[in-house]
């Protein structure tokens, strides 16, 4: 589909909706583990024998797209500096290790609350 794209549609310039989404996950994916983590979301379904074999796809993929990486700039930008915020970093870290069921967020919560009051 990819070498569909890039010869039947160069109209779209090099940049086609294939393009980017294989280029993207080129970007996104580097070992088994990032793999694993898009399938748990969802957003990937792995029908190859294992993650690495899907790492090493999209990998061996990407490098072959003849690519204008300007237009990808910003968001690539983006994603770094919310990545290395320090407080998205903490939020995703009291979600993940302390809210990640209605009960132990209700039980942070009110250990929040008593801390606060006990402060007071």
């Amino acid at each position: 589909m990819l070498a569909f794209e890039q010869c039947h549609y160069p109209s779209d310039g090099p940049e086609g909706y294939i393009a980017d989404y294989v280029y993207f996950m080129g970007f996104l994916i580097n070992t088994g583990k990032d793999v694993d983590m898009l399938i748990e979301n969802g957003i990937l379904s792995n029908l190859l024998s294992d993650s690495g074999a899907v790492a090493q796809l999209f990998n061996s993929l990407s490098k072959n797209i003849w690519f204008d990486t300007v237009c990808h700039t910003d968001l690539i930008d983006e994603l770094n500096v919310f990545y290395y915020n320090r407080w998205c970093q903490r939020w995703a870290t009291l979600r993940r290790d302390y809210c990640n069921t209605p009960w132990c967020t209700l039980v942070t919560g009110a250990a929040i609350a008593i801390l606060f009051l006990t402060l007071i």
